[in-house]
């Protein structure tokens, strides 16, 4: 009922930008939109850790796969800890988080391919409004030999599961070795904001 296979997406960039800077921007955008209040601004850690008494940095993988079973996700046991982490948050954190924008930041680095990583923690945040998540940032990785890794790395997980892989985004990859500024990016889901607007 959320979610379409095709949609439309609002993606734009800021150079210079923080991710508290971000958020400022989506806020006004939201604010006109939906004329909605500022958001809450929370930690990725502090939603898991209250709602499923799990550190996701922490956590082990036996404890990750006990949690997903106890919740319904049966081949709990042969996930990997990106899939278990991304399952517990979507089934019990997000259902948890609430009337109004919410900001959640700070992913494991396992959930954000593309996000600059400061303190072992990457720099991504997510936006939701009544529980539904409608926009997704990040602190741009700008480190071309790092994401060539994490796209190999990627690479090798479609393989191992059967699924098609896509060709690598080499004109990224060149944009990055001859010097992208540091910067923040934002997609937004345009159906989902319409969705929301109209109250459908």
């Amino acid at each position: 009922s959320r979610h379409n296979p095709e949609f439309t997406m609002l993606e734009w960039y800021r150079p210079g930008f923080d991710l508290d800077d971000l958020m400022d921007e989506v806020d006004e955008l939201l604010a006109l939109c939906l004329q909605v209040a500022p958001g809450r601004r929370t930690s990725y850690q502090a939603e898991f850790s209250r709602y499923l008494e799990l550190d996701p940095f922490t956590a082990s993988q036996q404890s990750l796969v006990q949690a997903a079973s106890a919740v319904g996700l049966a081949a709990a046991s042969g996930c990997r800890r990106e899939e278990l982490l991304d399952f517990l948050f979507s089934e019990c954190v997000e259902r948890s988080l609430g009337d109004g924008v919410v900001h959640v930041r700070g992913f494991p680095p396992e959930q954000a391919a593309m996000a600059a990583i400061c303190g072992g923690v990457a720099q991504r945040v997510e936006v939701y409004v009544d529980g539904v998540e409608l926009a997704n940032g990040y602190l741009e990785l700008t480190d071309e030999s790092e994401q060539r890794r994490r796209f190999e790395q990627q690479g090798a997980h479609r393989m191992a599961r059967g699924q098609e892989l896509p060709p690598m985004d080499e004109a990224l990859l060149q944009a990055m070795k001859h010097g992208l500024p540091e910067m923040c990016g934002m997609a937004l889901g345009i159906d989902r904001l319409v969705m929301r607007a109209l109250g459908a």
